[in-house]
């Protein structure tokens, strides 16, 4: 997600520097308060909109992957009236 954001940043130069960090970073070992911390950086420098399209459409094409929670995957399957327990 950070790469999609850093491509649409039209901030700083220390912002998408940041930005392209963030985006090779491995946060598979990070605490819940670094994740948070990057998060919130991230929402004050992003146009949710803008943001929103791109990634939708970068999901689409299959040019990247996303984890998401698996509570999140859940309540998404179930407001789609998908299956629950496949």
């Amino acid at each position: 997600m950070c790469k999609i954001l850093a491509e649409l940043c039209d901030d700083t130069p220390q912002v998408k520097d940041k930005l392209v960090k963030y985006s090779v970073h491995d946060w598979s070992e990070e605490t819940e308060t670094h994740k948070a911390m990057a998060s919130h950086y991230l929402l004050e420098h992003i146009d949710k909109g803008e943001f929103a399209q791109s990634l939708a459409e970068a999901l689409s094409s299959k040019s990247i992957e996303l984890s998401v929670p698996e509570y999140i995957n859940k309540a998404v399957m179930w407001a789609c009236g998908g299956d629950l327990d496949g």
